[in-house]
């Protein structure tokens, strides 16, 4: 029986009733779960009333496996691990929900793919940066990476010099003390 079955089988019942007396609407739901259960959920605009029922109902991840597989916590906002990322070619939405789904773990936190439209970039960064952080940290610095080198090319920032020359000086142990300033 796979992990899902089990915490679907494993799951509380309440009354919709009882229910209801706390909750009606969807932001009700949503501020249950982000105050009263201290979930890290996207912005309310961003977020449908079906994830927050998938959520409720285990069947989509609110938690996460630490590294060492021994403990398993809700991802409370308190253990989010933040994410600064740059607002730079490769790093959009669709990358990194690109990213996401080649990781079947980290799709488990994720909304379905149908409710994708209005994905706030800044809680897929954190979420991707708390499940899978070496994968997102990777994908951050080689999107960095290129625009550099884009910006390199671009503003014809890159010396030409003899194979020969470049070895000698990535093995040079000698620096300049003084400031490059580049216009």
């Amino acid at each position: 029986m796979n992990n899902n079955m089990m915490q679907q089988n494993n799951l509380s019942r309440v009354s919709i009733s009882e229910l209801t007396s706390k909750m009606k609407s969807k932001k009700e739901l949503y501020n249950f779960l982000l105050q009263d259960c201290q979930a890290y959920l996207p912005p309310m605009h961003s977020t449908n009333v079906y994830f927050l029922k998938q959520i409720m109902k285990a069947e989509k991840e609110v938690r996460f496996q630490t590294p060492s597989t021994v403990t398993i916590q809700y991802i409370k906002r308190d253990k989010v691990i933040v994410a600064a990322v740059p607002q730079i070619e490769g790093l959009t939405v669709e990358d990194m929900l690109e990213l996401a789904k080649r990781h079947p773990n980290t799709m488990k936190h994720l909304p379905d793919a149908r409710d994708w439209d209005h994905m706030d970039r800044k809680w897929l960064s954190d979420i991707m940066n708390t499940v899978d952080r070496q994968r997102f940290e990777k994908m951050v610095k080689d999107a960095a990476k290129d625009r550099k080198a884009r910006l390199e090319e671009k503003r014809n920032l890159v010396v030409e010099m003899r194979p020969e020359f470049e070895q000698a000086f990535k093995n040079s142990m000698s620096f300049s003390s003084k400031a490059l300033i580049v216009d």
